[in-house]
């Protein structure tokens, strides 16, 4: 059984984003503004009537159309548009929780969040040294494509030092982002490194 039924509706965008450019909000609103038949622009809309005839000539409809939008019927129609013709425009598509949050996450604005949460974290991460940087990365699961974290017995052992070693390591990190975020230093050039010394058990 799927979690999610999604409605998903066609319209003709060129003709929307003209009648918002000219200052509508709907195409109710343009259509008693211009005198124009409401159900005759929303075929257009919905792609219920192609504006192109059988002899190649525009309909009057949409020439009386551009005419209103001050614009050219190329401009409204692309060229698949300019003969296609839907018995509807609407359609039905069930989808699952993974499938749904799939979507959501690959939307522009989920990216562009993904995007801006990562530059912060990196941002964040560069007062710590290397090591540092390196430890926090595999304890908390940055970097990973999985964002998967580990244990400190697996850092532990892929730094070959024991536990209490990477726990020291992880607050003295933990403590130097805590001050950079209060400090608001994002941005900042951090001063060279000192070349650290080997990880002792």
């Amino acid at each position: 059984m799927s979690d999610y039924r999604v409605n998903i509706k066609v319209k003709n965008n060129r003709i929307l984003e003209a009648i918002e450019a000219a200052g509508y909000k709907t195409v109710g609103a343009f259509c008693s503004a211009t005198g124009l038949h409401q159900t005759l622009v929303g075929c257009y809309v919905n792609f219920k009537k192609a504006p192109i005839l059988q002899d190649g000539s525009w309909s009057s409809m949409a020439l009386r159309l551009s005419d209103a939008l001050l614009t050219t019927p190329d401009d409204l129609f692309s060229e698949a548009q300019k003969t296609l013709r839907l018995k509807t425009n609407q359609a039905e598509k069930e989808y699952s929780d993974v499938q749904m949050l799939d979507m959501i996450n690959d939307t522009p604005e989920m990216l562009m969040i993904k995007h801006d949460a990562t530059e912060a974290v990196h941002d964040l991460l560069d007062c710590l040294t290397p090591r540092e940087k390196e430890v926090m990365e595999l304890r908390f699961g940055i970097n990973h494509p999985k964002g998967e974290d580990h244990t400190l017995q697996y850092v532990a052992d892929h730094f070959d030092v024991s536990q209490e070693r990477i726990r020291q390591i992880e607050i003295k990190a933990l403590r130097k982002l805590g001050n950079k975020a209060r400090l608001g230093e994002f941005g900042q050039k951090k001063p060279e490194p000192v070349p650290e010394p080997p990880l002792s058990t």
